[in-house]
């Protein structure tokens, strides 16, 4: 039965269609907060962050628009996420 009080993510047959295309809303939480932090840490204003790109994740900040994979493998996805957003902190200050 749908209860939006305690699943307030699913939708009204039950499915999580509000957060990507698996339907999964807790393990793309982490990887979010993830981009999110790499891009504060570098001096960028985030002002959202969103995962309906096609297998990646966009973060809509004042100086552009960062993405990073969906489907993170190892650590090199956060070099890469960390240099753009270095690049594109001193390409605007």
């Amino acid at each position: 039965m749908f209860r939006p009080e305690v699943l307030p993510f699913l939708d009204e047959r039950g499915h999580g269609s509000l957060y990507g295309t698996l339907g999964r809303r807790w393990p793309m939480t982490k990887h979010k907060r993830e981009c999110r932090r790499i891009c504060e840490q570098a001096g960028l204003d985030v002002m959202g962050v969103e995962t309906r790109r096609g297998g990646h994740v966009a973060v809509h900040t004042a100086q552009g628009l960062l993405f990073c994979p969906g489907t993170p493998g190892d650590r090199r996805w956060r070099w890469n996420a960390r240099a753009m957003a270095r690049r594109m902190a001193n390409a605007t200050h």
